[in-house]
């Protein structure tokens, strides 16, 4: 029968990788499929910067995000997640947003033009931007100037009640890094259809945004959108995700009552930093695709292979990626540039498929 095993890997040094086997400790006549390799990607704490408009304690509407983010019980323990930073709006300007991997807009009235800005220059580098609008307070009016146009999926319009039942989430783009995980666990998606919400934001939708979370009822009116933009991303989410008394409770329970606030919180993180899309470990036979950043393409690859074998490929000025379709052994790979000053590498695992270890007639 099958069987999970779960253990805990100490990160030593700056590796960006670590690789590793799990074997049986019994032995049987068919030795090949007793072991399995894996490869597992390291990275250093998300750095998260989160604007809105109060920060005082009982107004604060980033606090119930930032607790999602970086739970205050575990930072007192000493337990941190990610590096969490709070500025007002106002303040945002004096940031340097190529410091944060993560910038988070929460309900921000009325946002200077600069501030668009630089959200849009700091996504079309590659960052992550994540936009909440659930106020009453928010001036469509400043949300509509061009840099906001050219960044956010869409443009609020005017505050929509559900009047006849609550809006529920359902999700909309199935396949996608943010929402797979809910599309595989059937208690995880009823728990985010549980939520009811009673009002949210109707969008001007820019025609380049996709949506990925709706909300059930008239108007199949959408919850969360993306759009890239440049070399990074955009999310908006449309209603409120704070339980203040003159804000997010009058717009929904989806916070206080359903941990899939928090499942959803961690999945937006974990896509905008990239660490949901990127896939270190394979069956053997299947199509690999390692993107290579603009900054570090290189000319030729040398690719250690399982038994210490090394091959040699090439990799065009146009490709933004390296395209592997023979590893079939299994092990662990290592990609390298070959005579490039690039400081590109990656590593992957290769295991046999299932069904080559299953003598049944």
């Amino acid at each position: 029968g099958a069987a999970q095993v779960q253990t805990t890997l100490r990160i030593v040094g700056t590796q960006p990788f670590v690789e590793g086997i799990v074997r049986l400790t019994s032995e049987d006549p068919l030795p090949e499929d007793n072991v399995r390799s894996f490869t597992c990607g390291v990275r250093r704490k998300p750095n998260v910067l989160l604007i809105a408009d109060r920060l005082e304690e009982s107004l604060d509407e980033s606090r119930y995000l930032r607790n999602a983010l970086q739970p205050s019980q575990l930072e007192r323990q000493g337990i941190k997640y990610c590096e969490c930073t709070s500025v007002t709006t106002a303040q945002a300007e004096q940031q340097t947003f190529s410091n944060f991997d993560v910038v988070m807009l929460v309900n921000c009235q009325r946002p200077e033009e600069r501030l668009w800005q630089s959200l849009r220059n700091f996504a079309n580098a590659g960052g992550g931007v994540f936009v909440v609008a659930g106020s009453s307070r928010i001036q469509p009016g400043a949300w509509m100037v061009g840099s906001a146009k050219d960044l956010l999926p869409g443009t609020p319009l005017l505050v929509v009640n559900f009047n006849t039942e609550p809006g529920h989430l359902k999700l909309i783009t199935k396949q996608h890094p943010l929402a797979r995980e809910f599309t595989q666990d059937e208690t995880a998606r009823v728990e985010l259809s549980r939520a009811a919400f009673d009002r949210c934001w109707a969008i001007d939708v820019d025609p380049s945004a996709t949506t990925l979370l709706g909300f059930t009822g008239p108007g199949d009116r959408p919850a969360l959108m993306e759009r890239a933009v440049g070399q990074g991303y955009c999310l908006l989410f449309t209603s409120a995700l704070d339980n203040l008394r003159d804000g997010g409770s009058q717009w929904n329970n989806f916070v206080v009552d359903t941990w899939s606030f928090l499942m959803l919180t961690d999945r937006i993180l974990q896509y905008l930093t990239g660490a949901a899309s990127t896939r270190r470990n394979y069956i053997a036979g299947q199509t690999i695709v390692i993107p290579v950043p603009a900054s570090q393409r290189f000319d030729q690859y040398l690719l250690r292979r399982p038994g210490l074998r090394k091959t040699r490929g090439s990799m065009s000025a146009e490709q933004s990626s390296v395209l592997l379709t023979d590893a079939t052994d299994v092990g662990h790979y290592r990609l390298k540039p070959f005579e490039s000053h690039s400081p590109f590498e990656a590593a992957f695992a290769v295991n046999m498929r299932d069904e080559k270890s299953n003598l049944d007639k």
